[in-house]
């Protein structure tokens, strides 16, 4: 228990949203695309908007945690791709506002890619968080099931 009499996490902030298998998202290559992640698993403050901005709003202020993972559909061998968050509207390749979580993996063969990243924000109360993604396949990629991010308060 918690010093405000709270059993389990002190502070109930989650959300899990994924991408619907059913509709692909199409991102072009070379280019940071924001991840339109439109169907919720959980959202126990409804922070998260599904339908026109695809982004994490904080009702509080506090530390959040946030894991990313994300499918690009048939990339070719020696192509990477990489996913990171965008933050109060700026894009991870943005100077200012962005926390590089993000990392470039390599496809040796060919195929599906799975990439991941995680990191911490401080956020203030309207805060808001968004994902993106990018690759260099050289033509646009499908992002695919099961592409899934979660974020939590921790503090």
């Amino acid at each position: 228990m918690f010093a405000s009499g709270k059993k389990g996490s002190e502070f109930d902030s989650r959300i899990i949203v994924y991408r619907n298998v059913s509709t692909p998202q199409t991102v072009p290559t070379g280019t940071w695309t924001k991840l339109e992640l439109d169907s919720i698993r959980l959202d126990n403050l409804n922070e998260y908007d599904e339908t026109t901005n695809y982004r994490f709003t904080a009702t509080e202020a506090g530390v959040y945690h946030v894991a990313l993972s994300v499918d690009f559909q048939s990339m070719a061998a020696d192509k990477g791709a990489k996913c990171g968050i965008g933050w109060n509207g700026n894009s991870p390749a943005a100077t200012v506002g962005y926390l590089p979580i993000g990392s470039t993996s390599t496809i040796s063969a060919g195929g599906d890619d799975n990439v991941m990243c995680s990191g911490s924000f401080e956020l203030t109360q309207n805060s808001y968080l968004e994902a993106f993604v990018w690759h260099n396949h050289g033509s646009d990629r499908s992002i695919v099931e099961p592409s899934v991010m979660s974020i939590e308060r921790f503090a």
